[in-house]
C-alpha cells in the first residue's frame, strides 16, 4: 500500500508469484497519482479453517511473513516517488521472512 498526506488517494496492489505488484487507486483505477509515498508491505498466510455456520468453532489463524516495521506507513522506512508516465521502481527489501501474528483488534 502507498500512503501520502500530499496525494490523499488510497493506492494498493497485490503481488504475483514473482513478487511484482500492479497498483490501483481506489481499487479501480490502474496506477497511482504522481507523488512521494511511504510504502507499507504485508504478506499474509493463513492456517486452519475459517469459521462457518456448519463449523462455528473452527480456528483460523493469520500470520504476516514480513517484519512488523513494514506493516504501517508511520513505521516503514520504504519510500517511492511516482512520476507521470510508466514507473518501474526497484525491488524493495523487506528483510528476512518471519511468521508473526498481527496484533489483535480486540
Amino acid at each position: 500500500m502507498l500512503s501520502s498526506p500530499d496525494v490523499g488517494w488510497v493506492v494498493g496492489g497485490v503481488t504475483d508469484a514473482n513478487g511484482r505488484a500492479v497498483l490501483h487507486t481506489h481499487q479501480k483505477f490502474r496506477g497511482a497519482p504522481a507523488g512521494e509515498y511511504k510504502v507499507s508491505v504485508e504478506k499474509l498466510e493463513t492456517e486452519g479453517e475459517q469459521a462457518s455456520p456448519s463449523n462455528p468453532w473452527a480456528v483460523w489463524k493469520i500470520f504476516n511473513l514480513v517484519e512488523q516495521q513494514y506493516w504501517y506507513p508511520y513505521t516503514t522506512p520504504l519510500t517511492v516517488t511516482i512520476v507521470e508516465g510508466t514507473n518501474t521502481p526497484p525491488p524493495f527489501d523487506v528483510g528476512k521472512a518471519v511468521r508473526l501474528e498481527p496484533p489483535s483488534a480486540l
